[in-house]
């Protein structure tokens, strides 16, 4: 089982530092990964979070000892470090992409059901998502608990900096 989110936004991709910036604004200790790079190493904060796979790991800001730890696995490069503060409820992460959407292109593969699928969302939130110029779409697993929390408050993050919405399953 999995925890998924979808946001949408009018505005171009948030930078590593924007959603940063936004975490310790509510307590939040914030990095990102490539999961796909040779090199464990965090995004830089310049670096938009757009058109590539991210692993986002988060912690209490307020938790100087799993900021510290986490601190010094990045400079060590070491991930292992990092999945057994995850293991013992300190960290959690998610998984998420940022990418380019357009609204009219979404519904190339399954027009059949397009009529179907607008009708089920109110007239403001449908506008809101033919105008989204990104889409972010975000998962984790449902153990620990706190993944699907630092997700779902994630994404609430970005949607809030981007001026964007959740789409609400």
């Amino acid at each position: 089982m999995s925890v998924e989110s979808t946001v949408y936004s009018p505005k171009p991709p948030v930078t590593l530092g924007e959603l940063v910036q936004a975490g310790r604004r509510i307590g939040l200790e914030l990095w990102a990964f490539d999961p796909d790079a040779p090199a464990f190493r965090p995004t830089q904060g310049d670096d938009a979070l757009d058109g590539a796979t991210r692993v986002v790991i988060g912690c209490q800001s307020d938790d100087a000892e799993t900021t510290a730890a986490v601190e010094d696995a990045i400079r060590r490069g070491d991930k292992p470090a990092i999945d057994g503060l995850g293991q013992s409820g300190k960290v959690a992460w998610f998984e998420f992409v940022s990418e380019p959407f357009d609204y009219e292109a979404s519904w190339e593969d399954c027009s059949d059901e397009r009529e179907e699928i607008e009708d089920s969302y109110e007239p403001e939130i449908l506008e809101r998502m033919r105008s989204a110029r990104v889409r972010y779409q975000f998962r984790c697993a449902t153990r620990p608990p706190w993944n699907g929390r630092l997700l779902t408050t994630v994404a609430e993050l970005i949607a809030a900096v981007s001026d964007g919405f959740v789409d609400e399953p």
